[in-house]
């Protein structure tokens, strides 16, 4: 239905599983709440977040929305963005990353990948 609606989940930071309930005696945890925006807005805000925060005198943790720069500890590592999958010249731009700057024919794997990001 998301996808149906051209909705996009922003990244999330923290414990997402955001509810809490009893089935037959036991625990159950599960995430019901997101933070979703059409592609336009993500592309406009593409640094936005989402956080998970404690759960406080109800069975749902609050979610707060940050469109503002995430702040960056220590080094991050690369994700692939789904996103990107549909882009126009992705596959050109992957290419050109991993052949750039490389003067042997096997080349350095990790320089390649470091291209490519």
């Amino acid at each position: 239905m998301i996808c149906h609606c051209g909705l996009l989940e922003f990244p999330a930071v923290g414990d997402s599983l955001s509810w809490r309930g009893w089935r037959d005696k036991k625990p159950i945890r599960c995430r019901l709440d997101r933070a979703l925006a059409k592609e336009k807005l993500h592309d406009i805000f593409s640094n936005a977040f989402t956080e998970y925060l404690p759960m406080i005198a109800s069975d749902h943790k609050p979610v707060l929305a940050s469109l503002e720069d995430k702040v960056r500890r220590g080094k991050s590592c690369f994700r692939f963005d789904r996103r990107w999958h549909d882009k126009e010249g992705l596959f050109g731009a992957i290419s050109e990353g991993w052949d750039s700057g490389i003067e042997t024919p096997s080349g350095d794997f990790m320089d390649k990948i470091i291209n490519c990001r």
